[in-house]
């Protein structure tokens, strides 16, 4: 796994409820005080436009917040990526959203000293015995980090993912926390109720949170995905516990790494093609799939004697979709790919899209959009790389009445279309060029 290492060290993440409630509620009060600023400048300043320099000051408002969870690290900052990641699903401008996915990029790693708690609990520290694990961190995120290590018996190369010590502990009060600040801060659209959003992103935390949960996907994915191409890191399982797992290292680049993108163009289409037929396979074959829509969790190993191989190196967010769900989900997919409207407005009322009483014209609206975002698998070859599909689906949504009529959809679609949004910029970045019309076929038809 080559990545640019953040330098920095962190001692120690505050665990105490009072000391992380302190910080919430210090970054609530700036925040407050960025509005009062605002409110301050509107009767000082009355010619400047108050809804542009609301929108102004909700942005610094959203950064300030967003700058305290980065620092407290654990489910602090894990929480303000969520919010980044699912905002907009509940109401949530793009602008503000976007400052807290910013947090993916800047996670500053623990100090050996702190994290290796969970290792030293392990068989009375019998693992330094089994391993000679490097002090320096070789990636960080907000709730835990990984370092590589050698087994002493045998010279293998593997590496240990580490959850940050007490970060469960502090879930609870974390979320309660961030209710109250986020009420202090007022960025957030007025009128919003954020508890459907702290429900969903509690529940994420506690799958990302079960280390045995993640290993118990590792082994499966492995599994499933024998002979295709795609690679799962072996885990070590007897070396592996609730709260760190033990794992094969994966020395390999991510697919925005120059050296993927300098490869051939056969190369390339190759990974494109197993990570669009991965997509297929979680939603139409397994029910199940792995949403996190970061590019940071897919490596290639370009050094491999067979050529590049896709490497999976995170489950953590690995979702179960109910059969229900995915019988009309594959309906409405499967509507957009043929254009076949009658099938779209079926699967509409049954995923729950819609009032019974919204127009027939409206329906078609949403027919025509999602039959323009199946627009890559109408055809035998698509060239991702001079697609303006997003641009032309923002201004379909925007021209359209949908959002008159459209509901929340269910959270499964969220994830869904995040993760497919992801994969569709990978496959763009990649200048894929491949048969999508053979997939589509293979697994809707």
């Amino acid at each position: 796994m080559r990545v640019k290492k953040n330098t920095e060290e962190l001692n120690k993440i505050p665990v105490s409820t009072i000391h992380r409630t302190g910080h919430f509620a210090s970054a609530g009060l700036k925040c407050a005080g960025c509005y009062l600023s605002n409110l301050i400048s509107g009767f000082t300043s009355p010619d400047i436009d108050a809804d542009k320099q609301k929108a102004r000051y909700r942005l610094k408002q959203a950064s300030i917040f967003a700058l305290e969870l980065g620092r407290m690290k654990g489910t602090a900052m894990k929480a303000g990526q969520l919010l980044g990641l699912i905002g907009t699903h509940f109401g949530i401008s793009p602008e503000i959203c976007n400052v807290f996915s910013q947090l993916n990029d800047k996670s500053a790693p623990l100090a050996w000293g702190a994290v290796k708690e969970n290792l030293d609990k392990f068989n009375n520290g019998q693992l330094y015995d089994e391993f000679e694990i490097s002090p320096v961190a070789h990636a960080a995120a907000s709730l835990g980090q990984v370092h590589r290590a050698v087994h002493r018996e045998t010279g293998k190369e593997c590496c240990f993912k580490i959850q940050y010590p007490e970060v469960a502990r502090s879930l609870d009060s974390d979320l309660r926390a961030i209710r109250i600040a986020l009420g202090i801060a007022n960025f957030l659209p007025e009128g919003l109720n954020p508890d459907p959003m702290l429900a969903e992103i509690r529940m994420l935390f506690e799958s990302e949170l079960d280390y045995l949960r993640e290993i118990n996907f590792m082994k499966e994915f492995s599994t499933r995905l024998q002979g295709t191409g795609i690679h799962i890191p072996e885990v070590w399982e007897e070396f592996s516990s609730p709260t760190f797992i033990c794992m094969e290292f994966i020395d390999g680049v991510t697919l925005d790494h120059e050296d993927v993108l300098c490869l051939d163009p056969a190369e390339r289409n190759e990974i494109a093609y197993n990570l669009t037929e991965l997509v297929f396979r979680e939603i139409f074959s397994w029910n199940m799939m792995q949403t996190d829509p970061n590019m940071g969790n897919y490596l290639v190993d370009i050094d491999n004697p067979r050529g590049p191989v896709l490497d999976l190196i995170d489950f953590g967010a690995v979702r179960i979709f109910d059969e229900n769900f995915i019988r009309a989900y594959r309906q409405l997919v499967k509507g957009a790919w043929l254009k076949d409207y009658d099938r779209m407005h079926y699967a509409i009322r049954e995923l729950d899209f819609m009032p019974s009483e919204t127009p027939r014209s409206v329906r078609n609206q949403f027919c025509e959009l999602a039959s323009v975002a199946m627009e890559p698998f109408h055809t035998e070859r698509y060239n991702w790389a001079q697609s303006d599909l997003p641009a032309r689906m923002s201004r379909l949504a925007l021209n359209s009445s949908l959002t008159r009529y459209f509901r929340l959809p269910p959270s499964e679609i969220l994830f869904l279309h995040r993760k497919l949004a992801g994969v569709f910029a990978c496959l763009g970045m990649l200048e894929a060029d491949f048969n999508t019309y053979e997939l589509a076929y293979r697994y809707l038809s």
